[in-house]
Order: C-alpha cells, then structure tokens, then sequence
C-alpha cells in the first residue's frame, strides 16, 4: 500500500507502472488528472480508491490491473466507467450501447477489441486519442451531435466503410482514420473543423516524416481505393481534398473525389416521380423515381421511402411497386432523404378500376 501526499493534483505518465507488489492504493481528494499508463502493469492492485474530482484518466491508466479485471466482470457489459469517462471497454462484444450518462472515452478505452461490431455514443462530448484503433471488426458507428473532439488515431485501423463527422465535431486528430481498408466515403459536416495539423498530417495519418501517434506505413492500406470526401463549399472538407491529392500518388489512390453537400441539396430539386397511376384491382403497377446524374439510391446517399394512406385500396412495397386491393383512389407518399436529414416529400394519386 502506498500514500500520496494530498497536495498532489496530477499523478504523471507511467508513474507505478510495473508495480507488481502494489495491491493497494488511495488517491487523494485533490488529485484531478491521471495521466497514461500511471498504474498500467500493476497486477496485484485491487484496491483503489478514486475520488470524484478527477475528470481526465489518460488512456491505459489503469491496464491490467486486478481493479479492472474485477470492475469488467461486474459490469453487465464489460465497459468501465469512471467519473462518467468510459476508461475500458477492450471486452465487450457486438453492437455495444455507450450509456447517456459517460461524457468522454478515453484513450485506447477500445483498442484491439476485434469483437466490437457496432456502438452507439449516447451523449458523449469527446473521444480521446486511439479510441477505438484497431478495432477491426467495427463496420458501423454513429457518432453523435454532442461529440466535439475526436482525438488522434480514434478510429485508425478499423472496419469502418463510411464515416460522418457532425456539424459540431469543431476537431478531428491527426490520424483518425488511418489505414481503414475498407473506408469510401468521409463525410465532414462542419465546414470550419481543423481536419490538418500540419503540412504532413491529417485525418488520413501523414505523408511523409515521422510522427509520435502514427505508423506512417499504414498509408499504403489505402492503395487503389476509392475515396470520397463529402463537405461544404469553400470548407475545410475541401481543403483535405486538395491537401490529399497533391500527394495522391504517395497514397496510392485510385480515385479520389469530392461532393459538395449545397450541390447535392441542389440536385434534390430535379427529381422526378410518378404523379399519377392507374391500375385494375388485383394488378400491379411501379411509381417511377428518376435521380439526376450525382444522386444515389442508398442509405449512403439517398433513402427513398412510400407509404400509402388507404391500404384497403393499394399498398406499396419497399421498391415502389403498387397492388391494387379494391376499386377506389388512394394516395402514395415518396419521402426522398439526404443522409444529413434533408428531405424532399412527394405524392403519387392511385387509382384503382
């Protein structure tokens, strides 16, 4: 057992790491700030008392530590929240649910997890450096409005196809995505986020020269790929663009391209659907839908749904395929949707002989 002096406020980088005979441990009241790996590799340390002032826990603070090995199997979903800060969540498996209550994840709090599928952020404000890197098998995540700060390597090496960053997402870290193999498209919603560090470095890692939290070569992960950056006119979405296609062949890109969010909404105003259709009871019959060159059918980019109001005289599949039930007139709602919530309504008449 070891006594901090309660003057201290900030217990340093690896400062008991590999303190093997440490078992137990009492931080003092004062103490707002644990910074990485502090009692990392203390294996014995079962008992620790932290106190509810500290408010940042640095990544692989407490790793491999009995304290954390209890803390996983007592939670019903192996994640470890302290303070409100998601410090561990290298067990969990599936689709997991962050609770509404953690603020912050911690770095590396998912590192290495393979298991992770999928997860949902609740109303979390920060994801810390290394986050969720390595995490291969993680295809899908959303992150939520009330992110502001994502953090170095958060999401590097994963599974991830697509990726949006929301209008308040003010920061994204150098090397966010880093060597995702099977990312296409990237989405920045926030037309002023700082996306570059520096001349080298960006969300993708870096071009050349050496960096603390990227592995250069991860670059090559991205050869003949097809990316596509989505943001605002004149953004910083834009500036990664041109940033990146200077050095495209040091990324070995196969295409590289940009869509511009106001032409997509612009291209929303040229779609055409079916005003009218008539068809005998019992028949079928196809509300055409017609995309102008630049839209998609696809959750990606463009969600088309129908929805009839008088199902006793014709319903709608889905496809936009109508059935006729019984003599009589009905109207057919096509909702057209942007994945940033845009939407354009129309209305096709039914009527059924």
């Amino acid at each position: 057992t070891i006594t901090i002096p309660e003057s201290v406020t900030t217990i340093g980088e690896a400062a008991f790491y590999q303190c093997k005979s440490l078992t137990a441990i009492k931080i003092p009241e004062g103490v707002t700030t644990l910074e990485q790996h502090t009692f990392n590799e203390c294996t014995a340390l079962a008992d620790i008392y932290i106190p509810k002032g500290i408010t940042q826990i640095g990544g692989g603070a407490l790793y491999n530590t009995a304290w954390i090995e209890q803390q996983r199997a007592e939670s019903s979903n192996s994640l470890v929240i302290v303070n409100d800060i998601l410090i561990d969540g290298r067990k969990a498996t599936g689709n997991v649910q962050v609770p509404d209550t953690v603020k912050k994840i911690a770095g590396w709090a998912f590192y290495g997890n393979t298991e992770l599928t999928g997860i949902t952020l609740g109303k979390i404000t920060e994801i810390e450096y290394g986050a969720f890197w390595k995490c291969a098998g993680l295809t899908e995540i959303e992150i939520s409005n009330s992110v502001t700060t994502i953090g170095d390597t958060a999401f590097a090496e994963t599974g991830l196809k697509t990726i949006t960053f929301p209008e308040n997402v003010k920061e994204i870290g150098c090397g966010a995505i880093l060597g995702c193999p099977n990312l296409e498209k990237v989405t920045i919603e926030n037309e002023t986020a700082d996306v570059i560090k520096s001349d080298m470095s960006n969300i993708f890692g870096v071009i050349g020269g050496d960096n603390e939290f990227v592995d250069v070569q991860k670059v090559v992960t991205y050869k003949d790929k097809n990316i596509n950056i989505v943001g605002h006119k004149n953004s910083t979405a834009y500036k990664l663009f041109w940033h990146i296609n200077i050095y495209k062949d040091d990324y070995g890109y196969q295409t590289l391209s940009f869509t511009c969010i106001e032409d997509v909404k612009e291209l929303l105003e040229e779609v055409k659907v079916t005003s009218t259709l008539t068809i005998r009871k019992g028949k079928r019959g196809q509300i055409k839908v017609t995309l102008p060159k630049g839209l998609t059918e696809g959750e990606e980019q463009v969600k088309i749904t129908y929805k009839t109001n008088k199902k006793k005289v014709a319903v709608v599949n889905e496809n936009g395929k109508v059935v006729g039930k019984k003599r009589g007139n009905a109207n057919i709602t096509i909702t057209i949707s942007l994945q940033d919530g845009t939407k354009k309504v129309f209305q096709t008449k039914i009527k059924v002989k």
